[in-house]
């Protein structure tokens, strides 16, 4: 029959022994205890680094013949698998944009993909989280700069690009069914702005009899350039040219237009005295003030002519 360590502690009445063999017993305890922990570690190590193989495993790679995409009622057959990265669906360039209205490029020596459809444009790089769209109808000039969950790749010979951002970018509306891994694409084209001339009225700030109106005016007629104030849901804009050392100068409003809803652009012409015409020696402001009732615009811009 097996005897246990205390057992054996308690037949020897040598203090000597028994301090030997209490002390043999904490040390095999303590080394068991030591084993143990180390057991732990090892298996908590284990976990993380399974964890970090995981995260590092790049969502990209993955490629799903499951997923659907249906642009206006119409389901689009893939000649090749979606890719995903960071939970982003990538198609192939000319499969769904196509039916979108949209025309796709790529420049193979620069890496560029270009998407153009009929109101914006967008351009991509390779391989890169940063996307420009360029609004045809944004006369500044500055595209809107993008970052992008996914970035545009080349696999296996074909261009994938982001589907929601680029078919958002386009005016397109992206809803996502998970029951049936479905994502529905409408133009809308219905809502899509139609550049139209703006219905305005040249007025006299002298006889709106509206002292604010008056005073801004007065500040503003000394500047050259565009500028618009809201009263009453009435937007004024002022065409100016600043301050002009003699008579016989004179602004003339071509064309008021609302390229978008919510954005106007004008164009005026300055007109100048003839070089050997008699003209008045006073310092004059050439300008156009225009009324736009029951109007708003988020936008005003335009250019004065010479």
């Amino acid at each position: 029959m097996p005897i246990c360590l205390p057992e054996i502690i308690a037949r020897h009445n040598d203090p000597t022994v028994n301090l030997f063999i209490a002390m043999s017993s904490n040390l095999v305890e303590v080394q068991l205890e030591e084993m143990i922990m180390v057991t732990k570690r090892f298996k908590y190590s284990l976990t993380i680094l399974m964890m970090l193989i995981l995260v590092m495993i790049p969502v990209g790679a993955l490629a799903t013949d499951s997923y659907h995409v249906v642009v206006n009622g119409q389901e689009i057959s893939f000649d090749k698998p979606v890719l995903f990265e960071s939970w982003r669906a990538l198609v192939p360039m000319n499969t769904v944009f196509d039916l979108l209205g949209a025309k796709t490029s790529y420049d193979e020596k620069a890496g560029k993909v270009y998407v153009e459809g009929d109101y914006s444009a967008v351009e991509m790089s390779l391989n890169s989280k940063k996307a420009l769209v360029h609004r045809k109808y944004d006369f500044s000039g500055i595209p809107q700069e993008v970052e992008l969950d996914a970035a545009p790749r080349l696999s296996n010979g074909t261009v994938y690009l982001p589907l929601r951002f680029v078919a958002e970018s386009l005016d397109a509306t992206v809803d996502w069914d998970a029951r049936s891994s479905t994502a529905f694409i409408s133009t809308g084209f219905d809502i899509i702005p139609v550049e139209r001339l703006a219905d305005y009225s040249i007025v006299n700030p002298y006889e709106e009899d509206n002292q604010e109106l008056l005073d801004w005016y007065e500040k503003q007629k000394v500047n050259e350039g565009i500028f618009s104030l809201v009263i009453n849901q009435d937007t004024y804009v002022l065409i100016s040219a600043g301050e002009k050392p003699t008579g016989g100068y004179g602004m003339e409003l071509e064309s008021a237009t609302e390229v978008r809803p919510g954005s106007l652009y004008l164009t005026a012409r300055l007109t100048k005295p003839d070089p050997d015409a008699m003209v008045t020696m006073v310092i004059t402001y050439p300008n156009v003030l225009i009324k736009l009732e029951n109007q708003s615009f988020d936008v005003i811009d335009g250019e004065i002519m010479e």
